[in-house]
């Protein structure tokens, strides 16, 4: 009985609470119905706001904008779309359209660049035309965000894209587009209080997994010979934009609002490089991203520019790539008038959000000082081969052909990318006979022996510099260019950096007579052997100083020859070490290796000073003339400008090796083309070299070859000249004045033995030059300062000696020796030759300063002996 109380007080209890509830729940829906009645009813008659899906603000064309509207929609339903011009201000129809799917659309083309309008949608209800009832709308609707003004500073690396803050938006989108023709893709996405990104190329395209197809045509602008860091400016055709962006979720829907974005974004326009200028009109220039075309100039003095024509843009979106061809490299037009005392320049154009800009140019390309008939040849490294440019393009860009084309000299370009000075092995630093297959080609060996040779240079199989046809003797100037890369490829057996380089506060590893192997302690106390155990070298050309020595030796020893031969000395230009920020990976960290050391503690400047020492004591000799030119102070590439004008942040870009190209021409018209300076041939300092090197008799070879074509009669052997000249003599048939060529070789020997170098000079010849060299001397008395008597006559089997020859020769009269004076005259014209001379200037942009010779700034080499 008491239980069943208990229980039916429970049961009651609860279905109190149960009415409680639902009293409750009854008035609390009624609260809510009548709350939003209204909006139930336009639910239910279907004139609910619509959910704004997006509003995109964008610049479809040049000069026009828009902004388009979507909103969710019901197929058939008429929408009015509403805008309002000020934040505050009231919405007014601005379009009236039915919906032909459940996306709603309104593009809005009466709208200019950053307007700050606002639209949202309602749905309406016709009778007839007549509006009979609105719905509702979204009242914050969406709102048109504005350009950040942007700029983008690219380098080789990477591009720094910075932006200013426009109100409104959520976070920042940016944009990048390969080539002018592709569009433009999301690739990065930064908060709202953020206004700067960086697009590190190596990263956008081996670091992403979005977009593959797009990253891999990226990456196929890559540099691919550096590992995929480096994106080239001069074959820059990337694109940026920067887009504001602002969203909102309005229940289960997210609203969107794009930023205005212009066409064309921002890129960089690099300025053409031109390759070549013919004689018949024809120039032609290296095609260049982004253009769209390019405005041809002439000018007559370098500085005042008149229009010619423009040329439009023939080449690839992404110029160049390794399968290109050469019209897509390259573009040409045939001048109508070619003035060959002009200037011509190109300058490249393209059209940027409305605007046209134009790219920098060349102003020092003419063709009026190319009439130099010098040979040149170009000994160097990837920087002098044309790197990092494919064959279609390193021969044409690299310096070396701008200045064939600005002086007309002819040259050879056998440079060796990654070559350097010194001898390295590669695995195993002891066995030379490695260094084929594991290390690079070296230039002591690869280069300058093979011409030493006159053999085909290593580069045969590396560029397309073509076959060696040419000895050393051949060239009328050496450019060296190397050095950059010892500093990275060392042996790496040496630990210490003096046994590497050399020392040249002493005369270890410098210029001194070949010795027999010797050990050396130099006076940091290190000991070295002096020995190499490949081929037979005058210096050890393991080191960097023995390998620069050994190159100076072969270049002295053919100006040498060259001299003794008739023709002018060779003019040596040591270009120093080229700036660069890239001293090891990883290579998206440069560094710089003027103050970076490698593992030996030396730097870029340890090697160039270096190199500065070993020059200053060759700019002594007395047969060649060593000049410096100095890379930094053109102006070109340095501290300042690197990376940006290079390529690789070591290689050149295209324009910048064309500034070198002028700068240099500039340096080599100004202080060695077309000038008459020559050896003093007479004087003792160059006989001591001609003994040093074992060349005495190379310039009684020359002479005889001369007298042989001074001859009437034919076939005369130069061997013979001298029984000609006697027969002839004593036949009393000779009338004639004697022959200039055997006055000088009797001057000549008189000089020799002046200065004692008659006896090498004798055990250089063969036995046969010997006989007849001695017959000459005994036939003139030669070694008789005052010569013989009248009616004095030598004794047939007289022998020559060193004592008492004076009396025992017959020599001719005293009015025929030619005094001191005559053979200064003799010695200074002997290669009858005239020389071009052209005091015109080449105007050039940079590089008229680079004056600067070893060791006092003269660039000349000064000897006490020389009358010049």
């Amino acid at each position: 009985m008491h239980i069943e109380k208990i229980t039916r007080s429970i049961v009651a209890e609860r279905f109190r609470r149960s009415a409680a509830v639902i009293t409750v729940g009854t008035m609390l829906f009624s609260c809510l119905f009548f709350y939003f009645e209204e909006d139930i009813n336009y639910a239910v008659s279907g004139l609910a706001a619509p959910s704004l899906l997006k509003l995109v603000y964008s610049q479809p064309k040049t000069g026009t904008y828009r902004a388009e509207l979507t909103w969710k929609a019901k197929k058939g339903k008429v929408y009015q779309v509403l805008r309002k011009t000020k934040a505050k201000g009231k919405y007014k129809v601005v379009k009236q359209l039915k919906a032909t799917s459940s996306k709603g659309k309104y593009t809005d083309k009466k709208i200019g660049k950053n307007k700050n309008y606002t639209y949202t949608v309602r749905c309406i209800k016709l009778k007839g035309k007549k509006v009979v009832q609105t719905g509702k709308y979204d009242t914050a609707g969406l709102t048109t965000i504005a350009i950040p003004s942007m700029k983008v500073s690219f380098t080789n690396l990477k591009a720094d894209i910075s932006w200013s803050k426009v109100n409104g938006v959520s976070k920042y989108l940016v944009h990048r587009r390969v080539g002018k023709s592709d569009k433009f893709y999301q690739i990065k996405s930064v908060g709202s209080g953020t206004t700067a990104a960086t697009d590190k190329f190596y990263l956008s395209t081996h670091g992403s997994t979005k977009n593959k197809a797009y990253n891999k045509k990226l990456a196929a602008l890559i540099t691919p010979r550096l590992r995929g860091y480096f994106l080239d400016p001069s074959n820059n055709p990337v694109s940026y934009k920067v887009q504001g962006y602002y969203s909102k979720k309005v229940g289960l829907v997210k609203k969107e609002s794009y930023g205005l974005c212009l066409t064309d974004g921002e890129f960089r326009l690099e300025a053409p490089a031109i390759v070549s200028l013919s004689d018949f009109g024809t120039l032609k220039w290296g095609a260049v991203a982004n253009a769209d075309g390019y405005r041809l100039y002439k000018s007559a003095d370098g500085s005042s520019w008149t229009k010619i024509t423009d040329v439009k843009h023939k080449g690839s979106d992404y110029v160049p790539a390794v399968n290109q061809t050469e019209s897509q490299v390259y573009q040409t037009y045939r001048l109508s008038s070619y003035d060959r005392n002009a200037y011509y320049t190109v300058r490249a154009y393209a059209t940027k959000n409305g605007k046209r800009i134009y790219s920098a140019y060349d102003k020092g390309f003419t063709k009026k000082n190319s009439n130099h008939d010098e040979k040149v040849l170009f000994v160097g490294d990837s920087i002098s081969y044309g790197s990092p440019y494919y064959d279609l393009e390193s021969k044409n860009f690299a310096y070396a052909n701008r200045i064939s084309q600005l002086t007309g000299v002819s040259f050879f370009n056998p440079s060796i990318p990654g070559a350097t000075y010194h001898y390295i092995t590669g695995a195993n630093m002891d066995n030379p006979e490695e260094t084929a297959e594991t290390s690079t080609s070296k230039i002591v060996t690869g280069i300058m022996q093979m011409l030493v040779k006159g053999e085909n240079t290593d580069s045969m199989a590396v560029n397309n510099c073509g076959e060696n046809m040419s000895h050393l003797t051949d060239y009328d100037v050496v450019v060296l260019a190397g050095g950059t890369n010892d500093y990275l490829h060392y042996n790496k057996s040496i630990t210490d950096p003096r046994v590497l380089l050399g020392d040249p506060e002493t005369d270890w590893e410098k210029i001194t007579d070949k010795t027999t192997d010797f050990t050396f302690t130099n006076n940091k106390g290190t000991e070295y052997e002096k020995t190499y155990t490949g081929e037979n070298y005058d210096y050890n050309i393991k080191t960097f100083d023995g390998a620069y020595n050994q190159i100076m030796k072969w270049i002295e020893e053919a100006s040498v020859y060259r001299v003794q031969h008739g023709m002018k000395p060779i003019n040596v230009i040591s270009m120093t070490m080229f700036y660069s920020d890239r001293a090891k990976s990883p290579y998206s960290t440069p560094t710089n290796r003027d103050t970076t050391t490698n593992s030996l503690g030396l730097t870029l400047q340890d090697y160039q000073a270096e190199l500065d020492c070993l020059n200053s004591v060759w700019s002594d000799s007395s047969a060649m003339k060593v000049w410096k030119y100095d890379t930094r102070s053109a102006g070109i590439l340095d501290s300042n400008t690197c990376p940006t004008v290079t390529a690789d942040n070591l290689h050149l870009t295209k324009y910048s090796y064309a500034r070198y190209g002028n700068s240099i021409s500039s340096f080599m018209m100004q202080n060695i083309l077309a000038k008459e300076e020559d050896a003093d041939i007479g004087s003792e300092s160059f006989l001591r070299l001609a003994a040093k090197h074992d060349m005495l008799k190379e310039r009684l070879l020359y002479l005889e070859e001369e007298a042989s074509e001074n001859y009437d009669i034919p076939d005369v052997a130069p061997e013979d000249v001298l029984e000609v000249q006697s027969l002839l003599e004593l036949d009393g048939e000779y009338e004639a004045e004697p022959d200039p060529a055997i006055e000088e070789m009797k001057d000549y020997i008189r000089l020799l033995y002046r200065y004692g170098y008659l006896d090498q000079m004798l055990e250089e010849c063969t036995e046969e030059e010997r006989i007849r060299y001695e017959k000459l001397i005994e036939d003139y008395d030669l070694l008789n300062p005052d010569g013989p008597a009248e009616d004095e006559e030598a004794e047939p089997d007289q022998q020559i000696s060193d004592g008492d020859d004076e009396d025992s020769a017959e020599g001719i009269p005293d009015e025929e020796q030619p005094s001191e004076q005559d053979q200064e005259q003799i010695s200074g014209d002997e290669d009858g030759q005239e020389q071009l001379q052209d005091d015109e200037s080449m105007s050039a942009s940079t590089g008229q300063d680079n004056e600067q010779g070893y060791p006092d700034g003269s660039g000349a080499n000064q000897d006490a002996g020389d009358d010049n």
